[in-house]
């Protein structure tokens, strides 16, 4: 057993399980409109990152009102 192997299991917190313990932090990727509304493309990005194997994204840079 390798001493990286607790990285791909699933991590509990409360009521949220996380399927791994891979975390993409809060960043600039500068997706979103001058206001900071999600744009289609910003949505798309946290959707590959989703398919890829992420188990928790942190978004940053966005609002969810206007």
């Amino acid at each position: 057993m390798s001493q990286f192997d607790a990285i791909f299991q699933p991590l509990a917190i409360n009521k949220l399980t996380i399927r791994n313990r891979v975390i993409s932090t809060a960043h600039a990727e500068v997706y979103a409109t001058e206001n900071g509304m999600p744009t289609e493309r910003y949505i798309k990005y946290y959707e590959e990152k989703a398919k890829g194997g992420i188990g928790l994204c942190v978004c940053g840079g966005s609002s969810l009102y206007p």
